[in-house]
């Protein structure tokens, strides 16, 4: 068994109350351009209005293209925490955190310079990402080499008391610049931070176990595996987990493919050792290391290809490998 964490709970904080949040100004989540680009049909995405919970946005698809858009279809993912609770004006699926919007049987065939809208309302303030309108990029421009690469791990998290307690870390990196922090507590979303420290309170904390799990989010949205800190005496059974559930392609196209599985990060970690990500492997070769559900992967060319993902806990074993093959 490990030991995370020493001494007794601390008596001397207390849970910070709840701040409400102001509202949220309004703001564009893509910007729309100022016409169609030339040639091509795009898509723009608005946020009407927002709040500490959730947003409402608009979708405008306009035709640049000489000839009539006969159907369309837009797809994005949402990141960890956020979900859709309404759709109007698109029939809609949902494939784990990817959506895939198509047109009403009454809002195809977008003539040319013409425009075609649907709107949502999402719960979570997480903004949608990596928008396509018929398998292109929404903004017409053409494929970019897309991040598939996700942070490392944050390392050596802590609790430190200073003028209160903070929850600290050190940095992950990335190969793309700076990066976000996302800290879950009993599995749970708590808080975010732009540095590697967040604060918890300044007053007296209930009398529990408290298990933080901090992961690094980059610009694309791939996320790191997770670091773990406690508050107070945790005592780890090293527990082999079960293999990920549900394996499956989430999306793919050219030069990404999505996958995604069921995950649960929080299997009873005041005994047992807590999933800390997940490994991902083409062909039987390693290709990434992420702390949530998916993963964006390059494509690895034509014909099928074996898919594998194994959960692996803070103690660093790993669970039997999920397989799929696509």
């Amino acid at each position: 068994m490990k030991r995370l964490g020493t001494g007794r709970l601390p008596v001397t904080f207390a849970l910070a109350a709840a701040v409400p949040l102001a509202a949220v100004a309004l703001a564009a989540v893509a910007p729309a351009p100022a016409r169609a680009a030339e040639g091509q049909a795009t898509a723009a995405i608005t946020r009407a209005a927002a709040w500490s919970t959730g947003y409402v946005a608009s979708v405008a698809i306009r035709n640049g293209a000489g000839t009539a858009l006969v159907t369309w279809r837009v797809e994005f993912d949402l990141p960890a925490g956020a979900s859709l609770s309404s759709v109007w004006g698109a029939t809609y699926t949902r494939t784990g955190d990817h959506y895939t919007f198509r047109n009403a049987s009454w809002a195809g065939n977008v003539p040319p310079g013409g425009t075609a809208t649907f709107g949502f309302n999402a719960t979570g303030t997480g903004l949608p990402l990596r928008c396509t309108l018929n398998g292109a990029p929404c903004g017409g421009q053409p494929p970019t080499d897309v991040d598939t690469v996700p942070p490392t791990a944050p390392t050596n998290a802590r609790t430190v008391t200073n003028e209160g307690l903070w929850l600290e870390w050190d940095a992950a990196t990335d190969d793309r610049g700076a990066v976000t922090y996302e800290v879950l507590e009993s599995g749970m979303p708590y808080g975010t931070a732009t540095e590697p420290r967040l604060f918890i309170t300044s007053g007296i904390l209930p009398p529990k176990l408290f298990i933080w799990a901090i992961r690094a989010v980059d610009a694309a949205g791939n996320r790191s595996p997770l670091a773990y800190a406690a508050l107070g005496n945790v005592s780890w059974t090293d527990v082999t987990p079960a293999a990920p559930a549900n394996p499956r392609v989430a999306a793919a196209d050219a030069s990404v493919v999505r996958l995604a599985w069921d995950a649960n990060f929080w299997a009873n970690p005041y005994a047992n050792a807590p999933i800390a990500g997940y490994e991902v492997a083409v062909d039987g070769t390693p290709v990434s290391r992420v702390g949530a559900g998916e993963a964006a992967l390059p494509a690895p060319g034509p014909g099928l290809h074996t898919y594998s993902v194994r959960a692996f806990t803070a103690l660093g074993t790993y669970s039997p490998a999920a397989v799929l093959v696509h």
